[in-house]
């Protein structure tokens, strides 16, 4: 589970992870992160590079926010 590798992470040391791979339930991920203490310092998808989400155009940040759900 998210919650499995976020305290994997943490038993390991770190203090913070970016998060990538295929979409995740957003709040499986927000549940693993209050309960590690992990801080989450990116996100990334598949449209991240083609769609990202500081992209100018309004429906190109939609697309790429969408590849996050």
């Amino acid at each position: 589970t998210v919650l499995d590798k976020f305290k994997l992470v943490k038993e390991c040391g770190f203090h913070g992870i970016d998060v990538d791979g295929p979409p995740l339930k957003h709040e499986e991920v927000l549940k693993a992160r209050d309960e590690t203490g992990l801080t989450i310092h990116g996100v990334v998808t598949f449209t991240h590079w083609s769609q990202p989400l500081s992209h100018p155009d309004a429906k190109v940040r939609e697309t790429g926010l969408n590849g996050l759900l």
